[in-house]
């Protein structure tokens, strides 16, 4: 145990290492078909903006999880396999997989949905490509479309989720992002959680969060690191799943 919390210290933002021209698209054909069938999927969907006519190669196999980083799944009772796990993955255009793994947008889970939220507000207008009509902006707050009831690795996203709000505090003008969204950081966490967790069983993660705030009030001091979160989350999800280890988020 002592090992694994010393394993857990040297642990940084998985995103924070990738070239912004670096892609987390998977190749491999297998992965791209396994994820097509595990969500019900053809290959010209996109999970945001739906279907992309006759350009099938624009949609790609995104990891949630960066494909370059699979031994720190360990912390997340996963193994390095489970990089490819369709649960690690989402169909999504060039674009958006970009503007994900870049921190300007993340998912957030909103009365009953996951949703994406666009937290670069100077992205808005701007077109997600030349396939689609849509905008970054016209996707803020649109569900994720999934055609069964597979979702993906809800312990990742809510990982994501933070590691993307704190990087928008430190950007808050950059992006023109207002500070009511960066307060609602905690609720929209709390909610990926809620969905495969019972209050009760979480309580420790939920105080933590109250107690760590990112919004744009927030103490410097109390302003955690990637490192230091990913600690205290970890700590408090190996502690809910030790009492409750049939929980799967």
């Amino acid at each position: 145990r002592g090992t694994f919390h010393q394993l857990l210290k040297s642990v940084t933002d998985p995103w924070a290492d990738l070239p912004s021209e670096h892609s987390t698209e998977a190749t491999i054909r297998t992965l791209r078909e396994s994820v097509m069938e595990f969500y019900n999927l053809k290959r010209n969907w996109c999970m945001v903006v739906g279907k992309i006519n006759k350009k099938s190669k624009h949609v790609v196999t995104a990891h949630t999880y960066p494909k370059s980083e699979p031994t720190d799944l360990q912390f997340f009772d996963l193994n390095s396999s489970d990089i490819d796990n369709p649960r690690n993955c989402l169909r999504l255009t060039k674009e958006i997989e970009r503007a994900f793994d870049t921190k300007n947008l993340t998912i957030i889970e909103k009365s009953g949905q996951l949703r994406i939220f666009l937290l670069n507000k100077t992205m808005s207008s701007k077109i997600i490509a030349h396939v689609s009509y849509h905008t970054f902006g016209s996707t803020h707050g649109s569900p994720l479309i999934f055609n069964n009831e597979k979702r993906p690795f809800h312990r990742l996203l809510v990982l994501d989720c933070y590691c993307s709000f704190n990087n928008a505090r430190l950007k808050q003008q950059e992006f023109s992002l207002n500070s009511e969204d960066l307060n609602n950081i905690v609720f929209y966490v709390e909610n990926l959680l809620d969905i495969s967790l019972e209050s009760q069983k979480w309580h420790n993660v939920k105080q933590w969060l109250y107690n760590n705030p990112v919004g744009p009030d927030a103490p410097s001091l109390q302003s955690q690191t990637m490192t230091q979160f990913i600690y205290e989350f970890v700590e408090q999800y190996s502690e809910i799943h030790r009492i409750c280890p049939s929980v799967i988020i």
